[in-house]
């Protein structure tokens, strides 16, 4: 009978525990996004949380060591946000050398779920290389040892969901150690595309709405032809450049704009900007009220202008928005504006 009952109680758990890592969604991945709290950051959305933050792939071992009996728990409580790095950096090999990892898995009764390799059971796969909290170590540990709630309560942002909305508890209490929780981690890179981890790929988080706008507004456009500067025109009111595709000029053109802001669903924006002669970015065409003219700012602006995409939550005019922007490059690889597409929080 006791047998019975922790199995009940592990499958229970397990059976929402695991649905928040990786699910079936839109693959597509970026480089900024959600992992670290405005609190303990430069400024929302940049990773996996409000906040422009590192990446959470820095140097392996730099705070957790292989064998360390450290409690899950107590790991996450010590090490500040951000800070928490994989000793198993290489888990290709480490899948490859220990054909036992799958146990670490199975330990916790995550199997009874997702299956015995992590393939699916009556709850989702976690084959899938999407990640809806980000794939970096640091937000990994921590939605598997505090849950999901835990993590929002901590600033962190979710942006994708998939055929399960169920919140995640907190695993902490049934890994033993941290060790044992980062073989676990281990074990679901291993299993998941070649590609989708870091260092091939670090997701932050990209919400699906978002990223397939941005991806309609970038086609629809790039069949204009290149992107270049040409010359000067106003935007509400503002000096600007004027930015072109092949002989199209995009400063007060709104078709595009309206046509992938439609596409987009309900109170999807989205927003062409260019660079300006003080390396600003002046939105030229957009959906968006009032907003012809503005410039760029907050974490998308020190993003782009760092030569990264930006993904996350930022201001737009002041309202929160969950957007997406990636930089125009000309022929020759320079920034010469941005792509930007979002929708109210």
């Amino acid at each position: 009978m006791r047998k019975i009952i922790t199995g009940l109680l592990v499958s229970a758990i397990c059976g929402a525990a695991w649905v928040e890592l990786v699910e079936a969604a839109d693959p597509a991945a970026s480089d900024q996004s959600n992992q670290i709290p405005s609190s303990s950051a430069p400024s929302p959305g940049a990773q996996g949380g409000p906040a422009g933050a590192p990446s959470g792939q820095g140097e392996p071992g730099a705070c957790c060591k292989v064998g360390d009996t450290t409690p899950p728990t107590e790991l996450v409580a010590k090490v500040p946000l951000g800070q928490l790095h994989s000793p198993y950096p290489d888990y290709a090999k480490l899948a490859k050398d220990d054909p036992d990892l799958v146990k670490q898995f199975r330990l916790p009764g995550c199997n009874e779920c997702h299956g015995g390799t992590g393939g699916g059971g009556f709850c989702p796969a976690l084959t899938q290389g999407v990640w809806f909290w980000g794939n970096t170590d640091d937000v990994l540990f921590r939605l598997v040892t505090l849950g999901s709630a835990a993590l929002e309560k901590q600033g962190f942002n979710r942006y994708q969901y998939g055929t399960v909305h169920g919140p995640m508890p907190g695993m902490g209490m049934t890994i033993a150690t941290s060790d044992q929780l980062w073989k676990i981690i281990a074990f679901i890179r291993s299993i998941n595309p070649p590609g989708t981890n870091p260092p091939e790929k670090v997701v932050f988080g990209k919400d699906t709405r978002v990223a397939q706008s941005i991806t309609a507004l970038e086609d629809q456009i790039a069949e204009l032809g290149a992107p270049k500067i040409e010359g000067k025109e106003a935007v509400g009111g503002k000096d600007a450049p004027a930015l072109y595709f092949g002989s199209t000029k995009m400063n007060n053109n709104l078709a595009v704009v309206h046509k992938v802001a439609e596409e987009g669903g309900e109170e999807m924006g989205a927003s062409l900007f260019v660079k300006g002669e003080g390396g600003e970015y002046i939105r030229v065409a957009t959906t968006l009220p009032k907003a012809l003219g503005t410039e760029l700012g907050g974490p998308a602006f020190d993003s782009i202008n760092a030569g990264k995409p930006y993904y996350g939550e930022a201001p737009v005019m002041g309202i929160p928005f969950i957007t997406g922007y990636e930089p125009i490059k000309d022929a020759s690889g320079a920034i010469i504006g941005v792509y930007g597409v979002g929708y109210k929080k």
